[in-house]
């Protein structure tokens, strides 16, 4: 059975903890920002919340809950699972997914500062001269500090906390709504369509009404974690709770500042509340929106784990609280990210300045999901009317980017320059590491065999390893890069009992592990070749040593070292892991832009750490050694550059 339709309890809290956690807090800021210095009247209210309703409607429950969750991959979603399903269409779909990754770490930066001062704003409230921001900055630093636990056991601690919040959405929103009981008029959509055509401010609130589901894409990014199943009965519970208490914020605004301009920094989700029940307001507040926060940060350490699988980013240090990627640490990635969001902090001071830099980046992610999986859809070859649906998603989400760029100067352009900064990264870092793999060289192994035989056999040369292990790049068994075969016998004869030529494949599935062996010359050359999901850690050590297991169980090798003095007592044979490095080299005529590029690639490959380390290989079997860009010996064919 496939494991994202399982239901379980556990599951359930975790989706509601873990996956609703941003979307679930827009309350505190969606109203607000659509009310702010506007005469509240029926006209203005009705429209916004069908706005809303239909909103929640069509791009949650519809195109994601409905259909994009079924785009998984293995279990897996995200903008790079669905990438990998459609990655061979054309260069096209690397730059949107590009986009799509750029985006997602933008909002990643802006998510968790709107949230938490969103929530901790509630204590002006009560002190309105009380400085709200430093209390602020100290959640945040606490949040990111506490990264490393791992997203099982936040979502663990906080799936009840964040029920409680739906539940007190709900009741106050019902509360709300029965004494204005008209305001469920609005889910007609008559009332949405006549604020589209009549009201002046129309953009800016479209723009606003669009923060009704920021954090959306943690349904598709997080589908690995929770299971679809989970996932879509949790929406139930939370558009249910989200839809009554925005009515119920609705009918307050109507009731109590009807012909009346709302304040900017006034709170709508407050105000809804007794002064005396604040102080257990605000704390859960902060705890839903720490949450809110989680659902994106632990989203993008799996997705930043996942691009550095595929490549599509510099290897990064990564550690892992568990077996499997499902539970991950990126320190670099969680310094960056907290150092970003404590500077958005300070410079936008306020929940209600940042609202209008907000918005943008989710916006660009959905256009490039509908992207993404309307490509996907012709792959399968989807009926015709499921593709025009989904063209129909896309140009609302065309429509919200319009009306998120009329935000620019207020604060959106924060978010462009962030999106696109990053995107410049990324881009340079694909452009860079694909002409470096344009000038590798490969030569064929079988002329090398009998070679590699003599030298093994060779006792007036001293063993440099019993076994040698070769990083390759080839993903065939009779091809090896020249620069392996130049260090084995031009740097500095190296001599071994076994020569093992090994090969990681990452596949476009996510939970892939299968390992193929291939005896190039039995006994004394071997071509081991790992194929892994994305999403697996490599943990290449452990992996090794089960292969050499079963060769030697096998009785292929004998497990003996092969100095005398040592072969008398039986010592098991020692190991090296061969790890080369070459200075790059990049062709010289290219255009400026292109020279651009390459120089923010190599500032980025300074940043990565050994691959040694990311392939969880141990430091003291590793032979570091460097050899030039185009190594071969005198003589030798070049069988494959361009690879």
């Amino acid at each position: 059975m496939d494991r994202s339709l399982k239901f379980s309890v556990f599951g359930l809290v975790l989706a509601i903890g873990l996956v609703f956690g941003d979307i679930g807090t827009s309350p505190l800021y969606v109203l607000r920002a659509i009310s702010a210095n506007k005469v509240i009247d029926k006209h203005l209210i009705y429209g916004s919340l069908s706005l809303i309703f239909w909103t929640l409607t069509i791009v949650v429950s519809i195109k994601y809950v409905i259909f994009v969750l079924r785009a998984d991959n293995q279990g897996e979603g995200g903008i790079l699972a669905i990438y990998n399903l459609v990655k061979r269409r054309g260069k096209i779909m690397l730059l949107v997914a590009l986009l799509g990754l750029s985006s997602l770490v933008a909002e990643a930066v802006i998510t968790p500062a709107i949230s938490v001062m969103s929530a901790v704003e509630g204590l002006r409230v009560l002190l309105p001269q009380f400085n709200t921001t430093i209390i602020s900055i100290f959640i945040l630093v606490a949040l990111f500090v506490a990264q490393n636990v791992g997203s099982s056991v936040l979502g663990r601690t906080f799936g009840l906390t964040m029920i409680l919040w739906f539940l007190l959405l709900a009741v106050s929103g019902l509360y709300h709504t029965l004494k204005n009981p008209s305001v469920f008029l609005s889910i007609n959509p008559k009332y949405a369509l006549n604020l589209l055509l009549e009201h002046p401010d129309i953009w800016q609130i479209l723009g606003a009404v669009f923060l009704c589901i920021t954090g959306v894409e943690a349904l598709y990014s997080d589908l690995g974690h929770a299971g679809r199943t989970n996932i879509r009965v949790a929406w139930v519970f939370v558009k249910c709770s989200l839809l009554l208490h925005y009515f119920g914020q609705g009918a307050y605004l109507l009731k109590n500042y009807e012909g009346l301009k709302f304040p900017t920094t006034s709170s709508v989700f407050y105000e809804l509340f007794s002064p005396s029940l604040l102080p257990i307001i605000i704390p859960l507040a902060t705890a839903s929106t720490i949450i809110a926060s989680q659902a994106v940060i632990s989203g993008l350490f799996s997705l930043v784990s996942s691009a550095i699988s595929l490549n599509l980013l510099p290897k990064l240090l990564i550690k892992y609280p568990g077996d499997v990627k499902g539970q991950l640490f990126i320190p670099v990635v969680n310094y960056i990210l907290g150092i970003a969001t404590i500077s958005v902090v300070l410079v936008f001071e306020n929940s209600w300045n940042l609202e209008h830099a907000y918005g943008l980046s989710v916006n660009l992610t959905l256009i490039c999901t509908s992207i993404l999986f309307l490509n996907f859809l012709d792959k399968v070859n989807q009926r015709k009317h499921i593709l025009l649906l989904f063209v129909s998603f896309l140009l609302i989400e065309i429509l919200f980017l319009r009306a998120n760029l009329v935000k620019f100067f207020d604060g959106a352009y924060f978010t462009l320059f962030l999106t696109l900064t990053i995107y410049l990264l990324l881009y340079s870092w694909n452009y860079g590491y694909s002409l470096m793999r344009d000038t590798r060289e490969f030569v064929e192994l079988k002329s090398f065999l009998p070679k590699l035989v003599a030298l093994s056999k060779d006792e007036e040369t001293p063993i440099f390893s019993d076994n040698l292990v070769y990083l390759t790049e080839s993903s065939i068994p009779e091809i090896i890069e020249s620069r392996v075969i130049y260090s084995i016998f031009r740097k500095r004869p190296k001599r071994a009992l076994t020569y093992f030529f090994v090969h990681l494949e990452v596949t476009d599935r996510p939970h892939d592990e299968f390992v193929e062996i291939t005896p190039l010359k039995k006994g004394v050359v071997y071509n081991i070749r790992f194929k892994l999901g994305f999403k697996v850690r490599p943990n290449l050590q452990k992996r090794f040593n089960e292969a050499y297991d079963k060769l030697v169980k096998a009785g292929d090798l004998e497990d003996v070292s092969g100095v005398k003095s040592l072969k008398l007592f039986r010592v098991p044979r020692s190991i090296t892991f061969v790890v080369l490095s070459k200075q790059p080299y990049i062709e010289t005529d290219l255009t400026k832009s292109q020279s651009f590029f390459v120089k923010i690639w190599k500032i980025l490959r300074e940043s990565t750490v050994p691959r040694w380390k990311y392939f969880d290989l141990d430091e003291s079997l590793i032979y570091e050694e460097k050899v030039p860009a185009f190594a071969k010996l005198p003589g030798t064919e070049v069988v494959k550059r361009l690879t």
